[in-house]
């Protein structure tokens, strides 16, 4: 049995077309539930209610791909975000 080692033929066309990657910080004003949200540009559906509470109250911030964020909460503060580039 012989083996060759493929390599991919850098002369052809991708096949499909190049899809971004938006990273939303969901956060839910009503329960303040929150989440990182990986989501593809040409994709159509998008998070639009809590998934604790179904409120449709979710504030929606952008974050970079390289962005690091802190998330606090108690009664007596509230909400706390902290962002920071890098790890």
């Amino acid at each position: 049995m012989e083996i060759r080692n493929r390599t991919p033929d850098k002369t052809s066309p991708s096949s499909s077309p190049k899809k971004d990657l938006d990273i939303q910080f969901l956060l839910c004003s009503s329960c303040f539930w929150c989440a990182s949200y990986y989501h593809i540009s040409s994709d159509k559906s998008r998070i639009t209610k809590c998934l604790v509470c179904d409120s449709y109250n979710l504030e929606s911030m952008p974050i970079s791909p390289r962005e690091v964020y802190k998330f606090e909460y108690s009664p007596m503060r509230g909400v706390i975000l902290e962002f920071s580039n890098g790890l």
